[in-house]
């Protein structure tokens, strides 16, 4: 791989989009790490952008290209709708860039898979921004799996729910645009914490659908994920449940782990918590879980804290030093390949193969 010398900052990096994901989940990390340097935004928003990056460049999107030639961009950050992320970061990395997309990857294989051969000539950084690996509660389930507290795996619940009744029918991700709605926006996050936790799975079963009344996009799945080891996992989410139940629920041949609530990084961006600060991604003690064992009864487990901002600095060493990045574009390419079977699987109302 073709790396700059490690003594070389900042990486010059430009952000296409600067809607959500671009100004509260991508902007603060890269202000407050000196190995980055914002040069260019392609948005619309000029006084929204130059509020968070004052005197930076700010092109339309007609000059994407422009931004993609120039020569002085190391990183080139995705943050577009899903449908336009495949055609950004394949002229990004023809253009020599490194590249972020968020995720979702793509929308086919077809399309990943030649991204990631591109990537491999081009010897640049492809990576995909699946942060939720990252969330203070799934490190805490991860991390009370792996220590084996619960014996061997049997069931894995892991649902993401909200109170969202009426549809937003302006916004792309509830649009009837393939790539929108809640499968390929919440069910990538849970798809890729499940695979990271156990691999892939045999087979799997999902029911995806529009419940809302004018909905246009998915607004509700369920998807069961079945292993060789007689292990389930169940995916779920619904836009209409203004009680959520467990956000986890782990069960095993030793004991039970049981959370509520979510990781608090998302809300303290947007409330402007600079990611350094000692308490962000630090979670409250309302929502530590429950571990159950039938030699120690029940008690409480403290919740690690979440990080976004080492998604950030394994990027960092991956461009720099030539280290693994933080999501390998394979780890994002088999979540397209569930979610996809997740569809086909809710289609034609069957259990689908993993090959």
């Amino acid at each position: 791989m073709n790396l700059r010398s490690k003594e070389i900052f900042p990486i010059r990096t430009a952000l296409i989009g600067f809607g959500f994901s671009g100004a509260i989940f991508h902007s603060p990390f890269l202000k407050v790490l000196p190995a980055f340097q914002v040069t260019h935004v392609v948005s619309s928003q000029n006084e929204k952008v130059h509020t968070t990056f004052p005197g930076i460049d700010v092109l339309p999107r007609t000059s994407i290209e422009t931004c993609l030639e120039n020569p002085l961009i190391d990183l080139v950050i995705i943050t577009a709708p899903n449908k336009d992320h495949y055609p950004l970061a394949k002229k990004a990395l023809l253009h020599d860039k490194h590249v972020v997309v968020e995720k979702p990857f793509v929308l086919t294989q077809t399309e990943g898979r030649e991204l990631i051969d591109i990537a491999q000539k081009q010897s640049k950084v492809l990576s995909v921004f699946h942060n939720r690996r990252w969330d203070s509660d799934f490190l805490t389930v991860k991390n009370i799996i792996h220590s084996g507290a619960l014996g061997n795996i049997s069931t894995f619940i892991s649902r993401y729910d909200r109170y969202r009744p009426h549809p937003k029918l302006e916004r792309w991700k509830e649009s009837d645009e393939e790539g929108a709605g809640t499968l390929w926006d919440l069910g990538a996050h849970l798809i890729d914490q499940t695979l990271q936790l156990f691999g892939l799975p045999e087979r799997l079963f999902a029911e995806v659908l529009c419940q809302r009344t004018q909905a246009s996009a998915v607004d509700y799945f369920d998807i069961k994920l079945m292993y060789r080891s007689g292990m389930r996992a169940n995916l779920s989410s619904s836009t209409l449940c203004i009680a959520p139940g467990s956000k986890y629920e782990v069960h095993g041949t030793e004991g039970s782990f049981v959370k509520c609530g979510h990781d608090p990084q998302e809300l303290a961006l947007i409330r402007g918590v600079i990611p350094t600060h000692e308490n962000f991604g630090k979670e409250s003690e309302n929502f530590h879980g429950k571990i159950t064992t039938q030699n120690d009864g029940t008690h409480t487990v403290a919740s690690l804290n979440g990080c976004y901002l080492a998604f950030f600095q394994q990027l960092q060493s991956a461009i720099l030093h030539g280290t693994q990045p933080p999501v390998t574009p394979q780890d994002a390419l088999n979540v397209i390949k569930l979610i996809k079977l997740c569809e086909q699987s809710s289609k034609e109302q069957r259990v689908m193969t993993i090959e």
